[in-house]
């Protein structure tokens, strides 16, 4: 683990451990909006 902290303050454009990443958590709600999107609306089954 100190290896990796170290290599944190050596790169600046890294958060800090514990916070958050903005880009990280655009991405994850793009996904989980395309997520519920895709699933089958509720009361309807899907027919392969």
């Amino acid at each position: 683990m100190a290896r990796r902290d170290r290599a944190r303050r050596q790169l600046p454009g890294l958060p800090a451990p514990g916070t958050g990443c903005d880009t990280g958590e655009r991405l994850l709600h793009a996904y989980e909006e395309a997520a519920r999107q895709a699933r089958p609306e509720e009361g309807h089954t899907a027919v392969i």
